[in-house]
């Protein structure tokens, strides 16, 4: 008999609802501040919101951030290996590229189907191998520019929020960004252009993770809800066994 399935369990963010509207975002803070809390709160909500319009590119060095989603009928790639990341990074490129082509054969501004997520778990885990670390960076970088109006989106996340993961020419074109508790205050200058994250408590101390958000050179302190792993796993479960989204307008690609 098939499990019915309407709505998630537990707490709803509209905040992580509101961070799929992004072009791009990056979540950075020290180890235990709240990455993953704030990657599952996102998986949620777009699986909540429009299941029929998201997929997701999952790219997940460690193997252990992302590993639950890669059974999602919705998770076009999973890539953990150094060949699979930069495999996953050109497909991304490629389908860029053709929705432009559309975009331009129908004359439209931005492209009519479903938005592509491209959430990377640990930037410093790719950028830190030299066999890959100069291809990487420049795919991203690409990918960032050119993905405007293509429904592509990249969803950047680091534990080691330093200039050599997150240069300069990388972070600019993040619109948006999330800084959680760092280490340091030139941490949370490196992601946010000014000092105060380090001054966050740790997540086990104050009972939920806090960031520090910046959209359109704004920023605004947020307490981030955790979703409970028996929430997640009911939903991963319902859409990996019994149900099959119907993607609109949407060809692998």
């Amino acid at each position: 008999m098939q499990r019915e399935y309407t709505t998630p369990a537990g707490e709803f963010s509209e905040f992580y609802n509101s961070l799929l509207d992004t072009v791009h975002l990056l979540i950075a803070g020290a180890t235990g501040s709240g990455k993953s809390t704030v990657v599952n709160g996102i998986m949620h909500a777009a699986l909540f919101r429009a299941p029929s319009e998201v997929q997701f590119i999952l790219i997940d060095p460690k193997g252990t951030e992302l590993s639950m989603y890669r059974r999602l009928p919705h998770c076009i790639v999973y890539a953990q290996s150094e060949n699979e990341c930069i495999a996953a990074l050109e497909g991304a490129m490629e389908t860029t590229r053709r929705r432009f082509k559309t975009m331009q054969r129908a004359g439209a501004r931005e492209y009519n189907g479903s938005h592509i997520y491209i959430v990377i778990d640990e930037l410093m885990y790719m950028f830190n191998r030299p066999t890959i670390k100069k291809r990487a960076m420049g795919l991203l970088q690409d990918i960032m520019v050119i993905a405007r109006g293509a429904r592509v989106h990249c969803i950047c996340c680091t534990q080691n929020p330093t200039t050599a993961t997150i240069p300069a020419t990388l972070r600019c074109n993040f619109d948006s960004r999330l800084g959680l508790r760092t280490a340091t205050a030139q941490d949370s200058r490196n992601i946010l252009g000014v000092k105060g994250c380090e001054t966050f408590p740790a997540p086990k101390i104050a009972g939920k993770a806090l960031g520090a958000y910046m959209n359109d050179g704004t920023i605004e302190l947020r307490n981030l809800t955790r979703i409970a792993e028996t929430d997640l796993q009911a939903m991963i479960d319902y859409w990996t066994h019994n149900r099959k989204p119907k993607f609109k307008l949407f060809n692998r690609g």
